[in-house]
């Protein structure tokens, strides 16, 4: 969509550029990995976020900033990522199709931002859940069990 034969990383990259999310935000950044870690866990939608702050607002320390170095900050990001497309390959080999409809759904959001900075999903954004069903389907039109 947005960015044809772009790797994943700089997809992702572009998609902020273009809406002005240069800056990086340690709590910002907790906040939305940890709202997706309650997704995660099963939490319902509208739970999350305000889980996610309840857990930010407990364990951020603005403090921190100035002592986690740049290495940490990277390596902890790093691991992130890797922890997750371990776990997406694990439960499927269509992780790059997937990830690909996620960022074609992203790709429609607005370039506004809510109070706490986070992009706004706007009347343009389409959730991409009934696509990954779609790539997730077996020839029967099933899916192949739960997790």
């Amino acid at each position: 969509m947005l960015a044809e034969g772009l790797n994943n990383f700089d997809r992702v990259r572009l998609w902020n550029s273009i809406r002005g999310n240069n800056g990086f935000n340690r709590r910002l950044e907790a906040k939305m990995i940890v709202e997706e870690i309650f997704e995660f866990l099963g939490y319902e939608a509208k739970d999350c976020k305000e889980l996610s702050e309840v857990f930010v607002q407990t364990y951020y320390k603005k403090e921190y900033d100035s002592v986690i170095s740049l290495v940490d900050t990277c390596d902890a990001l790093g691991d992130i990522i890797f922890i997750a497309s371990g776990g997406l390959g694990k439960v499927t080999k269509k992780g790059q199709e997937i990830f690909n409809v996620i960022c074609d759904a992203n790709d429609l959001k607005s370039k506004e931002r809510d109070k706490d900075g986070k992009i706004i999903k706007n009347e343009n954004f389409a959730n991409p859940n009934g696509l990954i069903f779609q790539i997730l389907k077996d020839e029967n039109g099933e899916l192949n069990g739960r997790v």
